[in-house]
């Protein structure tokens, strides 16, 4: 995956679009916390639009008799497929089945498979526990790494977009000239528009499977 340094989108911004390169009005600041929004707009757009760039996997060990994941990724979100296999074999992971409620075990533990999952507390994900040592492959939702500092990267193939709502968003709430601030967010909706349908079409000739419905039990 490609990324891009936060201050060359900041520079790039500041000059193409805010006509401030020497950071008289606009410093790096103000920018930082502009970008981070876009950033985070990025995201949600990503995900509304259900594109599996925002898809990760990951492999675990459950020992027998546990009743949880204990340990998601640090960048997860939310689960999309849950599947099993015995643990240190090489056999095709088979689906579980995701309950409502979390799974409560009644007597001795007899079966040698998970079988059943729960996310209803969006803590951690609850198993049915089995005799066996399991190994679970998780698909989920993923986050874009985070924004911290100057040197930081963000998920390439976006810089156009995050310099454009960037420079949207300083115009409006800083110089609060509505006018460009309109103009830089026209262009930013349509480098985004342009990122969408190129990550549909590359993906458009991937075999999948649908994922499941998720179901909170809410």
């Amino acid at each position: 995956m490609v990324y891009s340094p936060v201050q060359a989108i900041i520079d790039e911004s500041r000059a193409s679009y805010l006509n401030d390169p020497s950071k008289n009005q606009f410093t790096d600041l103000n920018m930082l916390s502009a970008v981070k929004t876009a950033y985070n707009f990025l995201q949600s757009k990503m995900e509304l639009n259900d594109l599996s760039i925002k898809y990760k996997t990951h492999q675990k060990k459950i020992p027998a008799g546990d009743k949880a994941y204990n340990g998601l990724p640090g960048d997860f979100v939310w689960p999309l497929n849950v599947e099993e296999r015995l643990f240190g074999s090489t056999d095709e992971f088979a689906p579980m089945i995701q309950r409502s409620v979390e799974p409560v075990p009644t007597g001795p533990v007899v079966s040698t498979t998970l079988t059943y999952w729960s996310f209803r507390q969006l803590d951690d994900i609850k198993f049915s526990p089995s005799n066996t040592d399991r190994e679970i492959l998780l698909t989920y939702l993923s986050v874009f790494p985070e924004i911290n500092t100057f040197k930081d990267n963000v998920f390439g193939n976006c810089q156009e977009f995050l310099k454009a709502k960037a420079a949207a968003i300083v115009h409006l709430f800083i110089s609060q000239n509505t006018t460009l601030a309109e103009q830089c967010d026209k262009i930013a909706e349509n480098e985004i528009d342009k990122l969408i349908r190129t990550y549909v079409k590359r993906t458009q000739g991937i075999p999948s499977s649908p994922m499941p419905y998720i179901n909170t039990g809410w």
